[in-house]
């Protein structure tokens, strides 16, 4: 009994000390000494924009630089996401993601996941069926192209872009909520279908090192 006791004592001490990863995402260009900053306070990941959805949407140069200053200054966790452009004059999502990723290679910037970016609800459609066809074909181009994907959003954003749509539960979830709590479970309500984060972006434009971002943990 007493082993027990002490068996369980140790697994909630060994429990309750494991911290979480920081990290940040940021669309302003960053330098080499700004990352070399970042990571001696702490941060262990990055995830640059490489796509940014204004006019018909275009490739985000500055990010997918970004990109490859993290890798330079030492940064071995660095991810992409694809912020798209969904407008009714926007260019097809395929063409978008294949646009992304051409100039991310021409770059030759490597990432270990593409996020693809689902909120702002004004700026998608009301229909439920040409978003999730919009996804779909976002999600099945960065498949096809060799790289694996996860879902940028909230619960919100997703339910109003998506509805109740369960398909992409088997993807990780970068989880959007603006609590200030650095963790991945304070204020979780299951939505999607996940029951669980990879990430929480948990703030926005933070400043620290003269530069303005959003935090993230993992």
């Amino acid at each position: 009994m007493i082993f027990k006791l002490l068996t369980s004592l140790i697994w909630i001490y060994n429990f309750e000390v494991i911290e979480m990863a920081k990290g940040f995402d940021a669309s302003a260009k960053i330098t080499n000494e700004q990352f070399l900053n970042f990571s001696t306070n702490g941060y262990s990941f990055f995830i640059g924009r490489i796509y940014r959805s204004n006019a018909t949407g275009m490739p985000d140069i500055d990010g997918i630089t970004n990109i490859n200053k993290a890798r330079e200054t030492g940064f071995l966790d660095v991810d992409g996401y694809i912020y798209p452009c969904t407008y009714g004059t926007c260019r097809y999502a395929i063409d978008q993601v294949n646009t992304a990723l051409n100039v991310l290679e021409d770059e030759k910037a490597t990432v270990g996941k593409i996020w693809l970016d689902i909120e702002n609800p004004e700026k998608w459609s009301k229909n439920f069926t040409k978003n999730r066809q919009f996804i779909d074909d976002m999600a099945s181009t960065v498949k096809g192209r060799g790289y694996s994907a996860g879902i940028y959003t909230s619960k919100y954003s997703w339910v109003k872009i998506c509805g109740n749509w369960t398909a992409y539960s088997s993807y990780p979830l970068w989880w959007v909520a603006y609590n200030k709590h650095e963790d991945l479970k304070t204020g979780w309500m299951d939505f999607g279908g996940w029951i669980s984060p990879m990430i929480h972006q948990w703030d926005q434009n933070y400043i620290e090192n003269k530069l303005k971002f959003d935090p993230n943990v993992k």
